[in-house]
């Protein structure tokens, strides 16, 4: 009689790698709202920021 090996399964969706896609799906968002606020106004402008500090602060986060 054999022994079948046992076999773990490890997720590769844990946080991290999901504030990691969350991050890189911001880069867009911001680049928009910052390209957009040169002729919409600078309303926009705050908003991109709001997205980068966001950004920031997750990447804090996953790195500590």
């Amino acid at each position: 009689m054999s022994a079948e090996p046992t076999t773990t399964q490890v997720r590769s969706v844990n946080v991290p790698n999901a504030l990691t896609v969350f991050r890189i799906v911001l880069v867009p968002v911001f680049l928009y709202l910052l390209i957009v606020s040169d002729t919409e106004g600078t309303a926009l402008r705050y908003w991109a920021l709001a997205v980068f500090v966001v950004a920031a602060i997750m990447d804090l986060n996953c790195v500590g």
